[in-house]
């Protein structure tokens, strides 16, 4: 037994696996209490003094867990994100899992569907224990308040409890939410409730919860004054540095450990007790801290804020992101209560356990928990592997599969995903949320963009994976979402610019940063990215620019296709009437694809064939600036639903030779949902229109960009979370090979008279 570390709270024991005929059991036990590993143990278990050992007992393995006394025992007995290493001897073995309590066991396949029995291998499926609950159940207990925000656009929210409308909104707005919509605040806005000032924590019990989803510090809510400043005995629950924190005025905080502003959706809650003082911080259904806090008298004058405490405090007092099903009890809930109230106000929190051994291995649910056993290898010494476990919403089970180190490659998938390893953490605190990448070195390395100003170098991007190698090698662009590649050439597109990356000295770094073309138009608008920077076949460049949303343009250049010469000498606009499109494709003939967003005037999302010339409907961009508006447009290839995909982002046609039938097609990618689907065209009398055939390809990402790699046929895609997506993991690379399996595809569609042909 390992003592705790100093500050961690916890410490570490190894649990030993023998196998004993019933008489052996006493003489395993003297040896255990004689030896260094169980020297503390001598006492309770050999008081009579240490025999001599005198036969051979084989260990057949041995599991390491750590341990950490903040957590009540009926909390998870693991660390997430930390595995549990377990060795077995060429023997094989066995061993338990189980979950909270109240929650089943159910096996889920790789592709994260749900498998219909209660026996599977390990390498096809993992376990997940999920509460005996469903949304909407009425196994929660009964807030004295609480929000869905589910209801139209209002300057009030309507209660859960009786139905009126008692949350003041103050520039909030509104989003896609955990179910439902959720309140979006931007950083300025607030919501007060003035019904509870009977919840006071110095003489009641409350507990606090809600899903929020940020990347920033700010408060979640505060039992503050409306407008005056901070004040003591004023109650906050809040995230700095990235955590969860309560704090009262004067008195002190309690901090947890457990990173939320990560762009994820989390639900949070805080528990008080004025009984024993006690304060209990909880992350997704888990405790994440605990400590004794109380103010020192009551303030019958506060009311409670909801996305900000006051001008003075805390440092970053207002939210920014968003936050669904609110709720506020007058009692102290415990962790299945709390776990209730996030099925009922959002989502079902689930526990996640994959089972990695190299060795074959078989899940077997049993009752309330998973046997599971390893197979033997006589011809190996040890068995190893690892149990991951993680907990979380259960619509972010894709983000954890994708987590998984190795691919497990299943013959009967007709696509397989490998994760491109990145380094999250970093020096330079890069933010890894990609925006284009493209290949260098005949595709054994590639060069990739960060949202906010950096670009990378990856090396190794061989049939492995396994030696990959990460470099910065620029930084202090204006959000690149364009990078593109001739031979050993960087360029990249912000803004600003075009810019070259020039490395003088062969160390693969940056030294000089050119400005390969400044015919860039830029305004102070938030949402004008330029994107999508690709090489036509005259080695000519094309990126596309966003318009201003519902403003008018200010310059010609908003909302458009723009073509630079090969050299960077000059500039045109190719097409216009673009609101917010991301990213374009150009095939080798010269032809342009482009999506665009649905919102303001574009009715929905759509993907666009371009040609010279052509006007794609937004009288908002800068190729009707100072003009009358046009009453008739380009009609897209297609129109999609929000509901197939809410963000369309650029296309990529399949090469020649390459994916069988599929070759030669052109490919979709989605940065609403992380999907790769097909594009299937079909000509009438020179009118083009399509239509859209889902892929069983889906990251936990929003897609941005899609390459083929030039050598081994397979489709790497790149992304981020900045925006509204399904799909909120802050950034990822990925491989999409073919696999071996067959997967019914329409390759062809057809309009006729009364239908289609497919």
């Amino acid at each position: 037994i390992e003592p705790p570390r100093a500050g961690s709270g916890g410490g570490r024991f190894r649990v030993l696996f023998a196998e004993l005929d019933e008489d052996q059991v006493p003489r395993f036990l003297d040896r255990l209490a004689t030896s260094p590993r169980g020297g503390d143990l001598q006492g309770a278990w050999n008081a009579g003094g240490p025999r001599r050992w005198t036969e051979t007992i084989e260990l057949r393995g041995e599991l390491g867990v750590d341990f950490d006394p903040d957590h009540d025992r009926d909390q998870d007995r693991d660390h997430d994100d930390t595995p549990e290493t377990m060795e077995f001897g060429p023997d094989g073995g066995r061993f338990d899992l189980a979950g909270e309590h109240g929650s089943t066991p159910t096996l889920f396949g790789l592709d994260g569907t749900r498998l219909d029995r209660t026996r599977a291998s390990t390498r096809e499926a993992i376990v997940v224990f999920a509460p005996e609950v469903e949304p909407g159940g009425d196994d929660a207990p009964t807030p004295v308040a609480g929000w869905d925000f589910d209801e139209d656009p209002a300057t009030s929210m309507r209660n859960v409890i009786g139905g009126k409308q008692d949350l003041t909104l103050e520039g909030a707005t509104w989003r896609r939410g955990v179910r439902g919509r959720s309140l979006d605040f931007d950083g300025t806005a607030r919501a007060v409730w003035s019904g509870g000032r009977f919840l006071d924590p110095a003489s009641t019990a409350i507990t606090i919860s809600a899903w929020i989803h940020t990347t920033k510090d700010g408060t979640i809510i505060a039992r503050t004054s409306r407008d005056g400043d901070w004040a003591p005995d004023g109650a906050t629950f809040f995230v700095r540095d990235g955590r969860l924190v309560w704090d009262i005025g004067w008195v002190g905080a309690v901090e947890g450990r457990t990173l939320v502003a990560d762009g994820r959706w989390h639900h949070v809650a805080v528990t008080t007790d004025p009984r024993t003082d006690e304060v209990m911080l909880w992350v997704d259904g888990r405790l994440d801290a605990r400590h004794r806090l109380a103010p020192e008298d009551e303030t019958p004058g506060h009311v409670f804020s909801i996305g900000f405490t006051n001008q003075d405090f805390p440092a970053e007092s207002r939210f920014s992101g968003y936050l669904d099903g609110l709720r506020i009890h007058d009692q102290v809930l415990d962790g299945s209560a709390i776990r209730a109230v996030a099925a009922e106000s959002g989502e079902p929190l689930v526990v996640a356990r994959s089972i990695e051994f190299d060795a074959p291995g078989m899940l077997e649910i049993d009752g309330p928990g998973v046997d599971v056993t390893v197979d033997r290898i006589p011809a190996v010494d040890a068995i190893k592997g690892v149990v991951r476990t993680w907990r979380g919403p259960r619509s972010r089970l894709p983000s954890f599969l994708a987590e998984r180190d190795a691919v497990v490659e299943t013959g009967d998938s007709p696509f397989l995903i490998d994760r491109v390893s990145w380094p999250a953490e970093n020096p330079w605190y890069s933010w890894m949320r990609f925006g284009d990448f493209d290949f260098l070195d005949g595709g054994d390395a590639a060069a990739i963009t960060t949202w906010n100003g950096d670009v990378w170098r990856v090396d190794g991007l061989d049939a492995d994976l396994d030696r990959l190698e990460w470099r910065r090698i620029a930084t202090g662009l204006s959000q690149p979402l364009g990078l593109a590649t001739r031979g050993d050439e960087i360029l990249v597109v912000g803004r600003d610019q075009i810019t070259r990356l020039v490395d003088v000295d062969g160390d693969r770094e940056t030294d000089r940063y050119e400005a390969f073309n400044v015919d860039a138009m830029n305004s102070p608008h938030f949402h004008e990215p330029a994107s999508g920077l690709q090489v036509g076949p005259d080695g000519s460049l094309y990126y596309i620019k966003a318009a201003r949303h519902a403003k008018l343009p200010i310059h010609p250049r908003h909302g458009t296709l723009i073509r630079v010469e090969p050299d960077g000498t000059a500039s045109s606009i190719v097409a216009g009437g673009f609101r917010a499109p991301n990213g374009v494709a150009i095939d080798p003939d010269g032809t342009a694809w482009s999506s665009d967003q649905e919102g303001h005037w574009m009715p929905a999302n759509r993907i666009n064939r371009v040609r010279p010339g052509s006007f794609h409907g937004n009288n908002w961009s800068g190729v009707r600036l100072d003009r009358e508006p046009l009453e008739t447009y380009e009609p897209p290839l297609l129109w999609i639903h929000p509901t197939v995909d809410r963000s369309p982002a650029a296309q990529v046609r399949v090469p020649e030779g390459v994916w069988g039938e599929l070759a030669g097609r052109l490919l979709g990618i989605s940065y609403g949902t992380g999907e790769v689907y097909l594009l299937l065209e079909d000509e009438v009398d020179g009118v083009h229109q399509g239509a859209f055939v889902p892929l069983p390809i889906t990251v936990p990402t929003g897609i941005m960009r899609g390459r083929f790699h030039p050598t081994d046929d397979s489709l790497y895609v790149a992304g981020l979370f900045g925006w509204s997506s399904n799909q909120t993991d802050p950034g990822g690379f990925y491989r999409v090979r073919r696999g071996e399996g067959v997967e019914p595809l329409p390759i062809a569609v057809r309009a006729v008279e009364g239908g289609l042909v497919i």
